[in-house]
């Protein structure tokens, strides 16, 4: 996709994160929200009291339903016998039985009455999928007094009101043990991750047989096995719900396709999932006519991403049109905003037509009053700063700034802190970035995790400038007299405090390397180093160059309390500091070598599913040659759907069962997984004729570019050395090519011999040894090395060429170095060396 597509699809989702959120906090209902849901409440009651006193009023029954969100909504039976209600009988029908059972049993001749009416607090069910919210349902308690022949009660009740549809949601008993009334404290019990109760509510409403709404509570039983991983529970309570509840069935189909989960592979059935969806939406299920087109939503979102099937765009499309037709036959005008909203994506990533799309959205914009008319007033503020912001946003890639500020006024007119990122990037995007910088302060301020990253490059002294960074960064950097060590370090500490793992790095260096600015600390290093590694995606390099510098550091300086801090880290859970642990234990200290803490260390944090600790677990045993184990550790990475795991795997058929063939096999699948490594090592295949492939120039080239096409999602991490090394064999094989000369393979340069230290196949002793023919490469044992992170300009260590030659002699793992610059004195000699590692 062009730089333009990729643009608007960050627009798009820039705006829906919002709506996502909603579902995983607790919502908050303003007083407006509380009087209509009062009203809505005290509707349905008059309806119950209109329709209980006179048999006349029968024909009500339908009107009454109507206000429901169907006529099965569990209502407590408080026209039987209470007291047999603790001697395990059922507590609750159905509303349509029980409005048969006042005419049947009363004759419609009851004395009805509801008072203290009151709105409580809110319960939510979890989100379907990353795209689309559960249910929400406001909690309302009422005090029923009802009088007839045989007939005179007063009890507590709870009415429920869905906080989307804003149509009842049934009736419980705040006296009685009712399975609805579980129902609700399950939820509430896993919404605040207390999933043990969580079980216990919903299997014991599971197992009310004609409980109507067991099923559902099988569903939500799914969703709790899900948080906690235990996936062959949740797919097996997922396949019983879905066989009678169709959200069962949508959320199975979320996890078939791996959507918001790392799951295991033998559990990713994608093409299973569209079976699932493609039947939800062919048919209405009267009891939940929103699944047809939550199942349509879901079609053209699989299409228009085109991450299980091929992208189709005109069929993404077509489904959200069909989504939004059975939305409105449902009378859910929120999803027939949502449909719209998504459409205006899809049709935008098509033909980029930004002009089209504006028409689109501000049609959409004059709709919302009447799309949103039943909403929370927080879901009404929501949907309109997602429009505002789209449309804003729009008219700033236009340039055009007149209308891209009347925007920005509307945005402001809603009085969300969180919209102050949203308005400095409209500022950004039409080149105001005196007025954008403001806006992200702003958002700094009330807490933006990538504002007050911005905020800590604003004010840096001396901030590296990437060639290739946008004007906004450099101007961010740019030194206007208010350059500020300490404002830096403020805004620094807060990034890395709310997560910003760039804020995390750059801390790190501060407390290694800027005494100056903070004084120097270990021990505040080698904390914000396991808090950055345990955030880092699995392809990131953070792992073996900061996961191995500062065990290093601990050992050298002899720090007893950054050690005690490693240990502290891990004993609380942290996975990268158990594999620094094992790292220190098993390679750099060793005078205090405990291979056994260190590999019971590198054994909790793999099986965790730590994707580097799984790595390193799975290096080691193939290394020695353990084909059970290895093999065991493999797995577990495949089990993630982790293309390097087949390329661990191509390692394992190659060096223990010598089977070149099954090896390349491996290599196969993670290149079908798009994974630039995979592509990467085919092509060398072909280049060198390697793992049993002949060599083949036309089908080295091949896999380099498609090395290059699979880079866009993994650039600036581990793999940038990979595409670095793709382009110059592309270069290479055109030279070739075109001058018709046979190939032959480069010969070795400095950059070799220093990789060869790290060669594990070597024994430790012989990569000792090796050292002083190496350091003859430098001027001094006291030349500078500096190492850079996946960015190429950020430093993340300095050492030595001494301390560095033995850092890689020592490792445990063959690393890759791409140099940056290279300075040398007048005798050829490495004074200073600026390098990328990537662990390999």
């Amino acid at each position: 996709m062009t730089k333009k597509t990729y643009l608007i699809i960050y627009i798009l989702l820039l705006c829906f994160i919002p709506m996502n959120m909603m579902a995983q906090k607790q919502i908050k209902l303003t007083a407006n929200d509380k009087e209509r849901i009062v009203k809505k409440v005290k509707k349905y009651c008059d309806m119950l009291i209109t329709f209980s006193s006179d048999i006349e009023n029968v024909d009500k029954m339908e009107q009454i339903t109507e206000l429901c969100e169907n006529d099965k909504v569990q209502t407590f039976d408080d026209l039987s016998d209470l007291t047999k209600k603790n001697n395990g009988e059922y507590h609750s029908i159905p509303l349509f039985q029980y409005l048969q059972n006042i005419t049947t049993k009363y004759e419609n001749s009851i004395q009805m009455s509801f008072t203290d009416i009151k709105c409580e607090r809110t319960v939510s069910e979890p989100a379907i999928n990353k795209d689309i919210d559960g249910n929400a349902y406001a909690i309302v308690h009422v005090v029923k007094t009802m009088k007839s022949k045989g007939l005179n009660i007063k009890l507590p009740l709870k009415i429920t009101v869905n906080l989307r549809t804003m149509k009842i949601g049934g009736t419980v008993s705040e006296t009685y043990e009712d399975p609805q009334m579980l129902y609700l404290k399950g939820l509430e019990a896993r919404n605040n991750n207390d999933f043990k109760k969580a079980i216990e509510y919903f299997e014991k409403c599971f197992s009310y047989k004609s409980f109507a709404n067991r099923y559902r509570a099988m569903t939500m039983l799914g969703f709790v096995y899900s948080t906690m991983q235990d996936w062959e529970k949740c797919i097996n309570s997922l396949e019983i719900a879905s066989e009678h509840d169709p959200v069962g069935g949508i959320f199975l189909a979320n996890i078939y396709m791996g959507r918001g989960f790392v799951i295991p592979a033998k559990y990713y059935k994608p093409l299973k999932a569209l079976t699932i969806l493609e039947k939800y939406s062919e048919n209405r299920d009267k009891d939940f006519p929103d699944v047809q087109a939550m199942a349509y939503l879901m079609l053209g979102i699989i299409y228009a991403q085109g991450e299980i099937v091929p992208q189709n765009l005109a069929k993404g499309l077509e489904y959200m049109t069909k989504a939004h037709t059975c939305s409105l036959e449902a009378n859910n005008l929120f999803y027939c905003y949502l449909s719209d909203y998504l459409s205006i994506g899809f049709m935008t990533m098509g033909n980029q037509n930004m002009t089209e799309a504006l028409d689109r959205l501000c049609v959409l914009e004059s709709q919302l009053t009447t799309f949103l008319a039943d909403q929370t007033d927080e879901t009404k503020q929501t949907s309109k700063f997602q429009v505002y912001l789209t449309i804003g946003l729009l008219y700033a890639e236009k340039q055009d700034k007149t209308n891209a500020l009347e925007y920005v006024k509307k945005l402001l007119a809603l009085e969300m802190p969180e919209a102050y990122y949203s308005i400095a990037e409209i500022y950004k995007k039409i080149k105001l970035y005196d007025t954008a910088f403001l806006y992200y302060k702003l958002a700094a301020q009330n807490n933006d995790v990538q504002a007050a990253y911005f905020m800590e490059l604003y004010y840096m002294p001396d901030p590296e400038i990437d060639d290739e960074a946008d004007e906004f960064y450099k101007y961010l950097c740019t030194n206007r007299g208010d350059k500020d060590n300490q404002l830096c370090l403020y805004w620094m500490q807060k990034g890395a405090e709310l997560g910003n793992s760039q804020c995390m790095a750059h801390l790190i260096y501060f407390y290694l390397n800027k005494p100056q600015v903070v004084p120097y600390n270990l021990k505040e290093a080698t904390y914000w180093t396991c808090k950055y590694l345990d955030v880092l995606p699995y392809y990131s390099d953070g792992p073996y160059t900061f996961g191995q510098h500062i065990p290093y550091r601990i050992y050298k300086e002899k720090d007893k309390e950054a050690l005690a801090e490693l240990n502290k880290m891990a004993n609380a859970g942290s996975h990268s500091a158990e594999l620094m642990k094992f790292i220190y234990y098993y390679y750099v200290d060793e005078e205090h070598k405990d291979t056994i803490a260190a590999i019971e260390a590198l054994t909790q944090s793999a099986e965790q599913g730590y994707f580097p600790a799984l790595n390193q677990m799975a290096i080691i045993t193939i290394e020695q040659k353990d084909s059970i184990n290895s093999l065991y550790w493999i797995n577990k990475m495949i089990e993630q759907n982790n293309p390097i795991g087949y390329l661990n795997l191509a390692n394992y058929e190659q060096d223990i069962k010598k089977d070149k063939k099954k090896s390349f096999e491996c290599l196969l699948k993670a290149y079908d997984m798009k994974c630039p490594t995979g592509a990467y090592f085919i092509g060398e295949a072909y280049r060198i004729g390697d793992y049993g492939a002949e060599i083949n120039l036309d089908k080295a080239k091949f896999y380099f570019n498609k090395t290059l096409e699979f880079m866009p999602d993994y650039s600036g991490t581990i793999y940038d050395i990979y595409a670095d090394s793709a382009r110059i064999y592309l270069k290479q094989i055109e030279e070739i090519m075109l001058a018709e000369t046979p190939y032959t393979s480069t010969g070795e340069t400095y950059i070799n011999n220093l990789e060869q230290l790290t060669n594990t196949s070597k024994t430790l002793e012989c990569r000792i040894e090796e050292i002083e023919n190496v350091s003859k490469l430098f001027a001094s044992d006291e030349a500078v090395i500096k190492i850079v992170g996946n960015n190429g300009t950020t430093i993340v260590s300095t050492e030595t060429s001494n301390d560095f030659l033995l850092r890689l002699a020592t490792t445990n793992r063959k690393i890759k170095l791409k140099e940056v610059s290279c300075k040398k004195d007048n005798k050829g000699k490495i004074t200073e060396l600026i390098l990328q590692e990537m662990v390999i």
